[in-house]
């Protein structure tokens, strides 16, 4: 995909057609130069159907190199939305300080990672920011892999899911809303109160009273 194009104004339309806050994981490609390279990318839409930015995952993980490039720092923000203040980039530490600074409220954290340790991480980072987070996980069957394309048979036939998803939503003080989600698709929903965002960083505002700026030095390149 680009942004924009043809694909990227169809979820316009259907984001302003239902009224919804829209974050689209795809493969985009640099427009900016080449059109050639790829980046492994959130698109953010807002309920009226309008393109409000775009995340560029900074470290493509493992084997991930192999397609897509690395971002910058210049597309780690958030953005406000009727649901809050949005962003995204979690298991990078100076990141999520960044992603704290910027004011997020709600945190997607798209991921392939189905373990209870990714969980357990996303509590602990909802609590850590003072944040919702909205873990959201493939949930992918065998039978999603076209026959025509030879790897499938490097899994075992009686195998049913390759990956089961775990996605689930966070509150600021861990606490799991809804999910996870396993083994099975569907649509997680919960009620957000962002009061909770002002309870929690009363006790502990990672960016504010415990920032310490007198002892430690933080900046995000431009």
């Amino acid at each position: 995909m680009s942004v924009p194009d043809e694909a990227t104004a169809k979820l316009c339309k259907v984001a302003k057609q239902a009224g919804v806050n829209v974050i689209m994981g795809m493969h985009e490609r640099n427009t900016e130069t080449s059109n050639a390279s790829l980046f492994n990318s959130l698109l953010f839409i807002d309920n009226h159907g309008e393109i409000i930015g775009k995340h560029r995952k900074l470290i493509p993980t493992g084997g991930e190199p192999l397609i897509w490039g690395q971002g910058d720092g210049s597309t780690l923000k958030s953005y406000n939305t009727t649901a809050g203040k949005i962003c995204w980039e979690i298991f990078m530490p100076l990141a999520r300080n960044a992603i704290y600074e910027s004011g997020a409220q709600i945190l997607a954290a798209p991921t392939w990672d189905k373990s209870p340790n990714w969980i357990q991480s996303m509590q602990h980072i909802a609590r850590e920011g003072g944040l919702f987070v909205v873990s959201s996980c493939m949930a992918f069957r065998m039978s999603d892999i076209p026959e025509e394309y030879d790897f499938k048979k490097l899994y075992p036939k009686d195998r049913e899911w390759i990956n089961v998803g775990n996605s689930c939503i966070i509150a600021p003080n861990g606490k799991i809303l809804a999910g996870p989600l396993e083994a099975e698709e569907g649509i997680l929903y919960a009620d957000i109160d962002l009061n909770q965002i002002i309870a929690a960083k009363r006790i502990f505002d990672v960016v504010g009273h415990y920032s310490r700026p007198d002892v430690f030095e933080f900046g995000l390149k431009k």
